[in-house]
Formats: structure tokens, sequence, C-alpha cells
């Protein structure tokens, strides 16, 4: 039987980095050094992510080259550095926003050598956003980039159309392309053994037992929404709403 290959891809700041504790605690995963790689965002080259200034990603991009220790990029080489590792897993949250043609593609090569599930995790959209802004502008900060405060990152974000349907587009996206897909919210996964029990039938594994632990969280500090704010994002963001709605009933 071929091995399983784990990827999820995001959202970005909806508890991925706690579901990875909790799959490596529980014995689904061994320890793999790089939860991100980025090697499939870094592979496909282009500039498709709306929300990183360009400078940035030029910035980061040539870092995670670096720290990573690929000489090359190349899919065979992605399938090679996939089963050097016991458990094969990609937490990478770029594969979210990655385009349906280049899953498509990437797709069948990697069928042809794994049984592939996909696991996404979405939040509260406007806290998801806010989070990731404020994330965001620490990290432009840290790179020495021309940065924004978190609000102004957060209007630029909740004014653009593929913010405004992101969970819409993830969510189709991924169901058309792959057979195994699994979409969890954060706030409902990690209060319900019910949810993990599920997550474990999905994974093939006996159990997944909750954990009681929150990582990677961003602490907004003095960084915070006003409710006009909030509503505000609400209604711009209503369409993944919507659809996170469905998730939490």
């Amino acid at each position: 039987m071929k091995p399983m290959l784990i990827i999820c891809p995001g959202i970005a700041k909806s508890g991925t980095t706690t579901l990875w504790r909790v799959l490596e605690d529980n014995g689904v995963i061994g320890h793999v050094a790089n939860k991100e790689t980025h090697y499939l965002s870094i592979l496909y080259g282009k500039d498709y992510d709306e929300i990183y200034p360009t400078d940035i990603k030029v910035k980061y991009g040539t870092w995670l080259i670096k720290k990573n220790g690929f000489e090359t990029y190349s899919l065979d080489n992605y399938i090679h550095y996939l089963k050097s590792i016991s458990s094969p897993v990609d937490f990478s949250q770029s594969i979210s926003n990655l385009p349906e043609h280049f899953l498509e593609e990437i797709r069948d090569v990697l069928l042809e050598h794994f049984r592939v599930k996909i696991i996404i995790l979405y939040r509260d959209p406007v806290e998801r956003l806010f989070s990731q802004c404020t994330n965001l502008s620490i990290e432009t900060n840290r790179w020495g980039c021309e940065t924004k405060s978190p609000i102004e990152f957060f209007y630029d974000c909740i004014n653009k159309p593929a913010f405004q349907t992101l969970y819409n587009t993830v969510s189709s996206k991924f169901d058309r392309v792959f057979d195994d897909v699994l979409s969890l919210s954060m706030k409902k996964f990690y209060g319900s053994q019910k949810e993990h029990d599920r997550l474990a039938e999905f994974l093939e594994v006996p159990s997944i037992n909750m954990l009681n632990r929150k990582d990677n969280a961003t602490s907004y500090h003095s960084h915070k929404l006003s409710e006009k704010d909030i509503e505000i994002g609400k209604e711009k963001l209503k369409s993944s709403y919507e659809y996170y709605s469905t998730l939490i009933s």
C-alpha cells in the first residue's frame, strides 16, 4: 500500500501549528524538522499571493531556499524529499493560495506515490485575517521592509475580492482537485473529542486525543479591532462567513 501524505494547506492563522503538534503527540506523524518548507510555492515560482508585499516575498523566499538546503526545485525532488521522512507531511500554508491548474498538474504525480489526505482548518474570518495582518506587520518590520500597521493591512485585504471569497475559493478548489479533503473549524475542532475522532477516522488511525495546548498564537497586545472595524470586516467577508457557518453549525 502506498504511504499516506498529509497536506494541510492552512488556512494561515487558523491553528495549524497546534494541529501539527496534536498529530505529532498522538504519533500520527513523526518528528519532521520543517513544518513549512513552502516547496511547492517556490516550485511554482510566480507571484500569486496577494497578502505579502513583493519585497518581503523575495527576501523570505531567498532565505527559505537557503534554509531548506534544496539545491534544485523540481517535482521529482519534492517527491524524493517526502519519501525521505518517515511520515510524509506538508503543512506549508502557502499551498492554500496555489492556483487550481497547478494543483491539478501535481496531483497525478503525487497520487502515483502517495495516498493524499488534505486537511483544511478554518477560523472566524475576521479574527483570522486580523491575526494574519498582525503577524504580517511584525514580519515586514523584522525583515526591514516597508511596513504598515495591522489595521492598515486589514483594510487593504478586506477590500480585495480574493480575501472576500477566500474560504469558498479554497474549499471548492481543493474539493475539485483532490478526493480526500477534510474541512474543520478551529473553534469546533479544539473543543470537541468527537471532531478529533472524525479526524482519526479520516486519517485511518485508531484514535487522536485532545490536547490542552495552543501553539503559535499571535498576541494582539495593543493591536485590536474596534466594534466598527469588526462589523465592516464581517460585511466585506460575508461570503467567507457563509461558508464558515456550515462548519460550525
